[in-house]
């Protein structure tokens, strides 16, 4: 029997990793899901003061996970109806075969993306792939474009909803998601009596985006200190607004 870390109000997380707990879950309806992308050791990015692989500038690979595409299709059989993979160019093609049935691609096109110098154009562009074995989406036209421009949560003077350990001092996830978009993807299920899932829970934004929309959702995280941060941003009055504008104050969490 699973035993949840945090249950309340219909939404559900549980700490652990997603591969032993997602075959146990009674129910899932949809799924949005962010997992970890492949990252490179060898890609550099421009730095102050000339060029540095990417792990020594940010992250080791493989810190926050690494990619495992029988996750999404364990996510697909899982669920009853449309799943959402977040992803980048490099696993878009088995994203896409891993979520069969595949139902279609869209763009999250973020106006801060950042640049290199190993790539002749901005790194402004993700996918989410759009699959699962039925869909609630067909018969309107739920979103204006297939291209959803949203910042990626950023500090600095173009900051945007980044979530910090104190003031102006490092983020508390270096891959956090930026509410508005899965605001926007979980929207048309408003009002719907359905779970929502996301196996990589990070800081908690797909549960905060489904209690935005009065939504149940489970979330499963495998790093308890992503997990403490979910609840203390849970435990937190509803967000006053639908879809934070770039600009928007950065969010600190006591700690």
């Amino acid at each position: 029997m699973l035993t949840p870390y945090y249950e309340h109000s219909g939404i559900t997380i549980y700490h652990g990793d997603c591969r032993d707990i997602l075959p146990h879950l009674p129910k899932v309806d949809i799924v949005l899901t962010d997992p970890p992308w492949m990252a490179s050791k060898a890609s550099v990015r421009r730095v102050q003061g000339g060029v540095a692989p990417s792990e020594s500038y940010s992250l080791a690979y493989g810190e926050l996970g690494e990619f495992d595409p029988s996750v999404i299709k364990l996510c697909v059989q899982l669920a009853g109806y449309d799943c959402f993979f977040l992803c980048g160019y490099k696993e878009l093609g088995e994203v896409i075969t891993a979520a069969s049935p595949h139902r279609g691609v869209f763009v999250w096109h973020k106006p801060n993306g950042g640049r290199t110098v190993a790539y002749p154009a901005a790194l402004d562009a993700a996918f989410i792939v759009w699959g699962g074995k039925q869909s609630k989406l067909y018969g309107f036209q739920h979103w204006e474009s297939s291209v959803f421009s949203i910042p990626v949560p950023s500090a600095g003077c173009m900051k945007t909803e980044r979530l910090l350990q104190y003031k102006n001092g490092p983020a508390l996830h270096p891959a956090q998601g930026p509410f508005a978009l899965y605001l926007k993807l979980l929207k048309p299920f408003r009002g719907m009596e359905l779970i929502a899932c996301d196996p990589y829970l990070g800081t908690g934004t797909t549960l905060l985006a489904a209690k935005h929309l009065r939504l149940s959702a489970i979330g499963i995280e495998i790093e308890e200190k992503y997990c403490e941060i979910a609840v203390k941003r849970l435990a937190q009055e509803m967000l006053p607004f639908d879809e934070p504008k770039q600009g928007a104050e950065q969010l600190c969490l006591p700690s």
